[in-house]
């Protein structure tokens, strides 16, 4: 099982699946030989996959200037894991790579997506599908 994010596969767009920043091919190719799960990317590049919580940029002073350095994430939860075992900044690449397969899992397993990567959530609306979906799931019945 193989996890791929839908970003720059045309999705949504008014291409629809035509060629955009490396297209659906991959995945496509990908599904002859092993099973594919196309993930929505929605939030993730602003999302800890530990806490859920947003993170931003690392900021530094060059030449009496601000500059962010794009490469890197910090995360600023004081409760968040990472945080606490001194492991705040972290790369851009695995941090999307877990989160594209966190996303995946949630969604094969519960049916689901987690809330703080659902594009459909409103900000005051209670996350009651996931709640349950997530409460159920150790008591079910397994299906052979």
């Amino acid at each position: 099982m193989i996890c791929v994010g839908d970003r720059g596969t045309g999705v949504g767009s008014r291409i629809r699946g035509h060629l955009r920043y490396g297209g659906f091919w991959k995945p496509k190719n990908r599904s002859h030989y092993i099973s594919v799960c196309v993930t929505n990317e929605h939030n993730i590049s602003q999302t800890c996959g530990f806490c859920f919580h947003k993170i931003t940029h690392p900021v530094v002073m060059a030449n009496g200037k601000l500059k962010t350095i794009n490469g890197t994430f910090v995360f600023v939860n004081p409760e968040c894991i990472l945080v606490k075992y001194g492991r705040s900044y972290q790369g851009r690449d695995s941090l999307f790579a877990f989160l594209v397969g966190l996303s995946g899992l949630c969604n094969i397993l519960l049916g689901t997506t987690f809330p703080s990567l659902n594009p459909k959530r409103s900000i005051g609306h209670l996350d009651t599908d996931f709640t349950t979906f997530a409460q159920t799931f150790p008591y079910k019945k397994q299906v052979y």
